[in-house]
């Protein structure tokens, strides 16, 4: 399901440290993640099980996608799956972790 049940809009400012799990091959928002450092973001397991990084962007900064003035586009390193990992327990899995190639500079400005 690609819907939010019961969901709000979100104002900017409202979701710090936010991000979208871009894949820009296909143009589609995939994951959401939190910014945990300028070289880090945190994000679910599943969202970087058995995929390549070099197909994906780290968007910022904004709450809509298609908001090319503001958003910030940072490209994937690396990613990092929990060592306890499992695919098939999607939901119950820890966490992924998405290394960023460049840092996202003025945190501040992106919440």
């Amino acid at each position: 399901c690609s819907a939010i049940v019961n969901g709000n809009l979100a104002s900017l400012g409202e979701l710090k440290y936010m991000v979208s799990l871009y894949e820009y091959s296909d143009r589609k928002h995939v994951c959401g993640g939190s910014i945990m450092s300028e070289f880090w973001v945190i994000t679910a397991g599943h969202c970087v099980y058995n995929v390549h990084p070099d197909d994906f962007w780290i968007v910022a900064g904004v709450i809509n996608l298609r908001d090319r003035r503001n958003r910030r586009i940072n490209l994937v390193d690396y990613f990092v799956l929990h060592e306890e990992y499992e695919p098939e327990l999607m939901a119950e899995s820890p966490l992924g972790m998405h290394v960023i190639a460049e840092p996202i500079n003025d945190i501040a400005l992106v919440r």
